[in-house]
């Protein structure tokens, strides 16, 4: 497989940029992000069953938001966000039949979240896994 720049628990994450005919960069930098455990003709189903459930989890994070506005909850409490997601697919070369698929979401600049999970089961400032707080991105 090709080479990845971080690994959670369930995904290997790759560096990932649109790239025009002439081979430049176009559009910002993003994330491939692909599970190793997934075979390349179950890649389409399972990125479709991600984004899915990614999305949904954005639609019920801005309204949990927007009760939070409502009841005049500080803003200083976080509101929660969820990045959205694409996946990219193509035919394999290789096998006709199949179609591959990778996950894609922007690229965060580092220090510019808190990330609050290990990817891993673990959460930031839980009892039960301080190796979570190694992983954590401040904001500065």
């Amino acid at each position: 497989k090709r080479k990845f720049f971080a690994e959670g628990a369930e995904r290997v994450v790759h560096n990932l940029a649109e790239i025009d005919f002439a081979g430049f960069q176009v559009g910002p930098l993003m994330c491939g992000k692909e599970d190793p455990y997934v075979s390349d003709s179950d890649a389409y189903k399972f990125h479709c069953n991600f984004a899915f459930t990614q999305n949904e989890a954005r639609r019920l994070a801005r309204k949990f938001n927007e009760r939070l506005d409502i009841l005049n909850i500080d803003s200083e409490i976080p509101r929660v966000e969820f990045l959205e997601c694409f996946f990219y697919t193509w035919n394999d070369t290789d096998f006709e039949d199949i179609k591959d698929a990778i996950l894609v979401e922007e690229k965060l600049p580092v220090c510019s979240y808190q990330k609050w999970n290990d990817n891993k089961g673990g959460v930031f400032g839980s009892a039960t896994n301080e190796e979570c707080s190694v992983n954590v991105q401040h904001d500065k």
